[in-house]
């Protein structure tokens, strides 16, 4: 329940993640990457605009896993979306906030999304 809400990203990106009743969680996404991997960082990586449903993925006293799963993507776009968001807490703050790391870990890379 404490993730539900409006996350905003890199280069104008927005992820909204809503509970419709009983156990449908959906959310939208907004200039959402249409790749994974280090490149989305860049102002010109290609987005697009998407929904699905989404799933907390994760075993007792691990990190929490976010899935995303995408309805309906257009067709042609470049490669598979990011789709799994790990969870955390923003700093200084009890907000969640919600990341990915990209890439090899020693130049730690993230792309982050912030409520």
């Amino acid at each position: 329940m404490d993730l539900y809400g409006t996350y905003a990203g890199p280069n104008g990106s927005r992820l909204t993640l809503t509970n419709i009743g009983g156990t449908t969680v959906t959310f939208t996404a907004g200039n959402w990457p249409a790749e994974n991997g280090v490149g989305i960082l860049a102002k010109d990586a290609p987005s697009f605009d998407g929904e699905g449903t989404w799933s907390l993925v994760n075993d007792p006293g691990e990190t929490g896993l976010i899935r995303l799963s995408f309805e309906n993507r257009e067709t042609g776009s470049p490669g598979p979306p990011l789709r799994e968001l790990e969870v955390g807490k923003d700093e200084g703050s009890a907000k969640p906030m919600l990341f990915a790391n990209l890439g090899d870990p020693d130049v730690c890379r993230v792309y982050e999304l912030a409520r």
